[in-house]
């Protein structure tokens, strides 16, 4: 959920309303929770280990296949904010530009 803005987040969620529970917290409550609940779900303690940046939990009983091509078809750009990482090459092609060099 890193760099997703909240406008296309809150989209997202309307869209998905009556297909997903979507669960955003601390990493600290989620490993609290998987530690409590890894004596009755056997191996959910593996989740843990994609608990980086800004995880989310998303349930459903759509198939995963289906729920993938419905946040991907979802997806829209927005623009970059300061400290971002561009999820794709920017190439800036020769030539001239509008900028001019102060003189």
């Amino acid at each position: 959920m890193k760099d997703l803005p909240a406008p296309q987040l809150q989209s997202m969620r309307a869209e998905l309303r009556e297909k997903i529970s979507l669960f955003m917290t601390k990493k600290t409550l989620m490993r609290i929770a998987l530690e409590k609940a890894k004596n009755d779900k056997k191996g959910i303690e593996e989740l843990e280990k994609y608990f980086y940046g800004m995880p989310a939990l998303i349930f459903s009983n759509e198939s995963p296949f289906k729920l993938s091509r419905i946040l991907q078809k979802s997806k829209t750009s927005a623009p970059a904010k300061s400290g971002q990482t561009a999820p794709a090459d920017i190439i800036i092609k020769k030539g001239p530009t509008p900028l001019r060099l102060a003189r």
